[in-house]
């Protein structure tokens, strides 16, 4: 698991249960693939290797990425500023410095709430940086978001792709907690159109109970952005598959 306190300026990584983790405040599960470090010597040969390797997919990045939110943000933050934060993440550059376009943040449907801003802000997680045309501009506070897999366009690419999938038809008109679990479950869907995730970790990532979870997995089978989904009561995870427009409610 990992765990923060002091407003995400001290972290810990230990080996628990999931279970045990769930329980603990301000902790997330961290996933098989974790982010390495950056910033290591890799030498000539290395180099060439990670020329010809493109890293994390963006579906695997904005996973990890919402991973760490789950932790880093209070539990109370809305799913408005923890989309924000996605963002803010993936476009940060080496020394943590993000410009965030005022477009993305209308694409997002985002723009009008600057309570977004103050929600982060107040999260210590970041704090607003010198103005530029067109632009919001933050520097982030925690250390861990430098520890992302190393690379700012393949992490640019990611932010891009976390975009598209909030801005589907299907979703762009929905609320943000709804467009924020679309993005789970598009990060978490395979090239089959399959997919999973613990149900307590869904619900934790978007800040929401497990029957408001269900409502909100309901709602985006009968727009169309997944087409049916169960709950296993057995590993206590939730699946869903594109195929017949079947929605099965959580319970």
């Amino acid at each position: 698991m990992l765990s923060r306190d002091r407003a995400g300026r001290n972290w810990r990584l230990a080996d628990v249960c999931t279970a045990c983790a769930h329980a603990i405040p301000h902790t997330a599960v961290v996933p098989d693939a974790v982010m390495p470090a950056s910033g290591e010597a890799i030498g000539y040969e290395g180099a060439q290797r990670a020329a010809l390797d493109p890293g994390p997919s963006s579906a695997t990045r904005v996973r990890e990425m919402l991973v760490y939110l789950a932790a880093a943000l209070p539990a109370c933050t809305s799913a408005a500023a923890r989309l924000t934060a996605v963002q803010c993440a993936l476009r940060a550059d080496s020394g943590g410095r993000v410009r965030l376009s005022n477009g993305v943040m209308r694409s997002m449907r985002l723009a009008h709430l600057p309570v977004i801003w103050r929600e982060l802000e107040q999260a210590a997680w970041l704090r607003p940086g010198p103005s530029a045309a067109g632009f919001r501009c933050s520097d982030l506070l925690d250390s861990s978001v430098f520890t992302q897999a190393p690379g700012r366009r393949a992490r640019a690419q990611a932010a891009d792709w976390a975009l598209r999938q909030t801005c589907r038809p299907t979703v762009r008109r929905q609320r943000a907690v709804a467009r924020l679990v679309a993005l789970q479950v598009a990060a978490h869907t395979d090239d089959h159109g399959q997919g999973s995730i613990e149900a307590v970790h869904l619900a934790r990532t978007a800040g929401l109970s497990s029957a408001a979870m269900a409502t909100l997995l309901d709602q985006l089978a009968q727009v169309g952005a997944l087409d049916r989904w169960r709950l296993d009561t057995t590993t206590d995870e939730v699946w869903w598959a594109s195929g017949a427009r079947v929605a099965t409610r959580l319970g």
